[in-house]
């Protein structure tokens, strides 16, 4: 499904008992995910990762409750720790984050990290240089957000977690449509895995 058509299927509106069906799906899912980790024949690779399982309509700002959008945030935050401490022998080398995008959550994910170079443009103790970037089919800008998610939403930081986010604003020339929104990683500290 394109960013188009999750934007468009946005403004669907649902029955209550619909919507509090799939809500409670949903959440059922991500708890679910907290066993997952991937293969061991994959952890020579940078990354695997876990997609929220959703569909735009369920968590859009324009439909969702604000309660329900911060459980979502909250249950990835948790998930990717459960995932972090139940790590199988042999997978120490691995770093976990949940990656957030913020409003839309649509192309949130948990992480497993297997490949430091690669991790370290998601780390939250990393260095953030903002800019604007070029490509064909248009531009993306960053700076530092206004404010911390997990504080706006009383999300603590699991033990040996960390957190960062970054504003970004991209333009593409398809849509000729300018998107906003956050991006937050909350991550295993390295001290937790050295």
């Amino acid at each position: 499904m394109t960013v188009e058509q999750l934007i468009a299927d946005r403004g669907r509106a649902m029955e209550p008992d619909e919507r509090a069906g799939r809500e409670a799906a949903l959440l059922a899912e991500m708890d679910r995910g907290a066993n997952w980790f991937p293969e061991a024949d994959t952890w020579t690779e940078e990354y695997q990762s876990l997609h929220l399982p959703l569909e735009a309509g369920i968590v859009s700002p324009e439909l969702a409750s604000e309660s329900f959008r911060c459980d979502v945030v909250r249950r990835l935050v948790e998930t990717a720790a459960a995932i972090a401490r139940n790590k199988p022998s042999g997978a120490g080398h691995a770093r976990v984050a949940a990656i957030i995008d913020w409003p839309l959550l649509v192309g949130s994910e948990i992480c497993v990290f297997f490949d430091r170079a690669y991790e370290r443009g998601f780390a939250p103790e990393g260095e953030r240089e903002h800019g604007r970037s070029y490509w064909p089919g248009g531009w993306v800008s960053s700076r530092d957000p206004e404010g911390n998610l997990f504080d706006q939403l009383d999300i603590p930081m699991p033990d040996g977690f960390a957190a960062r986010g970054i504003a970004l604003t991209e333009y593409s020339k398809d849509t000729d449509h300018t998107y906003r929104y956050e991006r937050w990683v909350a991550m295993e500290t390295l001290e937790r895995i050295a």
